[in-house]
C-alpha cells in the first residue's frame, strides 16, 4: 500500500526524470492523480465494500464462503489452522465461517467486530501464559493463530483507511462526506 511519503517521492522522480510534460499539466500532480485514481480502482474492484460505495461496475460480486461442516459442534470463534478459518457470530446470532483468504469480501463493521471479540481472546492467552511459564503447545498455536487472524484484519482495515484518505484527498469521495455531514438550519432573525 502507498504512504503518503512514497506519493511525494514519486512527485519528486516525476519532477527531476526527463519526461515528456503537457504544458498544461502543473507539476505533474495530473499525473499522480491519475495513478492514484488506477491504484483506488484496482483496489476497489477487489474490495467488495469500497467497490459498492464507489458504484464500480467491473466488481468480483461473489458471496464469501460462510458455510462450513458442523459449525455447532465448535465453539466460537475457534480458529482452523489451513486455511485459516475463524467461526463467528453475526449480528442475527448465527454462527458463520470467515476465511482469511476472503478477508475483502467482509465489511468493515464484521471486521472491527471479529477484532473486539478476539482482543480479550488474546489477552487471556497471553495473561495465562505469563501466569503459568509452562504453556502447552496447543496454547501457543492457538495463541498464533489468533495473531495471524489479527494481523490480516489491522492490515485490511488499514489498506481501506488509507484508501478512503487518499480518494477523499483526490476528491473522489466528495458524495460520500456529503452525506455524512448533517445541514445546520437556518435560524431566522424574527
Amino acid at each position: 500500500m502507498l504512504k503518503m511519503d512514497d506519493i511525494y517521492q514519486m512527485y519528486l522522480a516525476f519532477q527531476e526524470l526527463p519526461v515528456v510534460r503537457d504544458r498544461s499539466t502543473q507539476d505533474g500532480f495530473d499525473a499522480l492523480k491519475r495513478f492514484m485514481i488506477r491504484q483506488i480502482k484496482f483496489f476497489a474492484s477487489h474490495d467488495l465494500q469500497m467497490a459498492l460505495e464507489t458504484n464500480l461496475p467491473k466488481t468480483d460480486l461473489s458471496r464469501p464462503k460462510m458455510y462450513g461442516p458442523e459449525l455447532e459442534d465448535y465453539p466460537t470463534y475457534y480458529i482452523f489452522d489451513s486455511p485459516v478459518t475463524l467461526i463467528y457470530l453475526n449480528h442475527n446470532g448465527e454462527k458463520r465461517m470467515m476465511f482469511i483468504d476472503e478477508l475483502n469480501k467482509y465489511c468493515d463493521g464484521t471486521r472491527k467486530t471479529v477484532k473486539q471479540k478476539l482482543q480479550p481472546i488474546r489477552k487471556e492467552f497471553e495473561e495465562r501464559q505469563q501466569k503459568y511459564a509452562d504453556a502447552t503447545d496447543a496454547e501457543l498455536t492457538e495463541s498464533n493463530r489468533i495473531d495471524k487472524v489479527l494481523k490480516a484484519i489491522e492490515k485490511q482495515l488499514d489498506r481501506r483507511r488509507s484508501l478512503k484518505n487518499y480518494e477523499h484527498a483526490l476528491n473522489l469521495r466528495k458524495h460520500y462526506y456529503r452525506a455524512q455531514k448533517q445541514e445546520i438550519p437556518k435560524q431566522d432573525d424574527n
